[in-house]
């Protein structure tokens, strides 16, 4: 028999009202940190330009998913995010929601074909998505195949972004997530991918882009660190 705590954690993590009340403070305190930040923002202007003809792709390590739509702009269309179902993934539609973006809960169990299906769908609505390359289990800064399928089923211009604060800390999680605070100096970087992923996808060719869009997510955390951090550091 279960022990009674443990049967309550269970209803707990199943609560709708818990992934709510945790969305909606961990967006309070988002939401804080980024309009008391003085951001210091590159490539927004081909993020633009790309959107101003369709949506787009964007990818970013799991890490900085805490802010993974603060930067997004109205003017660049719908933004759907993609979670699990989760209670984490749950808790994370529901802040992610009250930022702005529109959640998509992927249903446990689905296969990927379905899933594609469904992203297929929000792109033909108009919708950009935004993907965490390793999420949502990892392993750290390893992207997943499902980022490269997409592209190639989709034709969606690919963008990467990454964001900095000067002296934030990080969770103790998979990722080591980075955690935003107040009144510092940020950055946020978006690149675009110049890669073109063929209709026809051997092993060889998929293993060569995988390297190079991560290589490329990886840079712009990069960048971003570097531009806030200390000079000299």
């Amino acid at each position: 028999m279960p022990r009674p705590f443990d049967a309550l954690r269970r209803r707990a993590e199943r609560s709708a009202l818990l992934a709510q009340t945790s969305g909606a403070a961990v967006a309070g305190w988002t939401r804080f940190c980024h309009a008391t930040t003085r951001w210091d923002v590159r490539g927004a202007d081909a993020v633009t330009a790309a959107t101003s003809e369709g949506p787009v792709l964007m990818l970013l390590w799991h890490e900085m998913v805490m802010l993974g739509s603060a930067h997004w702009r109205p003017e660049w269309g719908r933004l759907v995010t993609l979670h699990e179902a989760s209670p984490a993934g749950r808790s994370a539609a529901a802040a992610q929601a009250r930022m702005g973006a529109t959640p998509f809960v992927v249903a446990t169990g689905k296969s990927d074909l379905a899933v594609t299906r469904d992203v297929l769908g929000l792109v033909r609505a108009g919708a950009s998505l935004a993907v965490t390359g390793d999420g949502p289990r990892g392993p750290c800064r390893v992207l997943k195949d499902p980022p490269i399928d997409w592209a190639r089923a989709a034709g969606l211009p690919v963008f990467v972004y990454g964001w900095a604060i000067a002296g934030m800390p990080r969770a103790k999680s998979w990722d080591r997530m980075l955690l935003a605070r107040p009144f510092a100096r940020g950055a946020a970087v978006f690149r675009r991918w110049e890669g073109e992923v063929p209709r026809r996808l051997d092993e060889a060719t998929r293993e060569r882009l995988r390297a190079d869009l991560a290589a490329l997510l990886t840079a712009v955390a990069e960048e971003a660190r570097v531009i806030v951090a200390p000079r000299g550091g």
